[in-house]
């Protein structure tokens, strides 16, 4: 995101609450961005998803 969106720039939000806040000014790439990293950080944490594997 870069902060180049209106939510970062106009409403001196940061990256987090942008996302958080689904403002619509965010592109859609972000979002997944957002939730790919989500789901990588959640697979190092949970152990249990070594062993079975991603859920599909």
């Amino acid at each position: 995101m870069k902060k180049k969106t209106d939510c970062c720039r106009i409403q001196r939000r940061t990256p987090r609450e942008c996302l958080k806040s689904k403002d619509p000014s965010v592109p859609e790439e972000c979002y997944a961005l957002y939730v790919s990293f989500f789901e990588c950080k959640h697979s190092i944490i949970d152990g249990r998803r070594r062993f079975r594997g991603p859920r599909e």
